[in-house]
């Protein structure tokens, strides 16, 4: 799944030109986790978190670091961090000047950039221009989206069995599990060694498509030793 399938092209922008408090108050009244900034041709400058913008100047919420603490802080980074809580136009304040993902950008790659930079959504670009949005919320509309055309989707006995098979084979905990299937309904029996096993199972044959039911006859068996 790439960038395109779930970005948004409703989104909004700020101009490099503008001031923060432009730039603070669009944020506000679209409810924004953060917005992209753009030149007059909507080529793609950097990107701007709410994160961003906490620690000002005007709030007295500086960062605060110890003599001790400034010892190791570089001379870059004590300017970056001045910048951030002091500058008052967005042409000073944009960072993330390389957060933008071309639309074919696979998703497992967005999550981890998401991850990485701490960051609800990113600019997606084409040819350096913005096109659109993907953030976290666009992930879950999609997740949603596809289990839901996936729920009610009618499959045989015999393929839901092998999907199973599969989803278990050479996982240590569905040691001792069995399981039958009939009509789309799923009996797991057998035993595990602890609850999370059991758990584990029924998540399994929960993911499988065409799947009605789950009857769990599992049984846990208690390893304890008596005194």
């Amino acid at each position: 799944m790439f960038a395109d399938v779930v970005m948004s092209i409703n989104y909004q922008s700020i101009s490099i030109e503008s001031d923060l408090w432009e730039m603070i108050s669009k944020i506000v009244e679209y409810k924004l986790r953060g917005i992209s900034v753009v030149d007059s041709e909507n080529n793609l400058m950097g990107y701007i978190s709410i994160d961003d913008l906490l620690h000002r100047r005007e709030m007295d919420t500086l960062s605060y670091y110890t003599n001790w603490i400034n010892i190791f802080i570089t001379v870059k980074k004590s300017a970056d961090i001045y910048i951030k809580e002091h500058a008052l136009q967005v042409s000073e304040l944009v960072s993330r000047s390389n957060i933008g993902i071309e639309k074919s950008q696979d998703i497992r790659k967005i999550i981890e950039i998401m991850s990485r930079e701490k960051i609800d959504e990113l600019p997606v670009i084409e040819n350096g221009k913005l096109i659109g949005i993907v953030s976290k919320l666009n992930i879950l509309s999609y997740l949603l989206s596809n289990f839901q055309k996936t729920r009610h989707v009618i499959r045989s006995d015999d393929e839901i069995y092998r999907d199973i098979e599969f989803e278990f084979y050479n996982q240590k905990w569905s040691q001792g599990i069995k399981f039958d299937v009939h009509d789309g309904t799923v009996t797991l029996s057998g035993s595990v060694f602890n609850s999370d096993s059991r758990i584990a199972a029924r998540v399994a044959v929960e993911n499988i498509v065409g799947m009605k039911r789950i009857i769990d006859n599992l049984v846990i068996i208690n390893l304890e030793i008596p005194l």
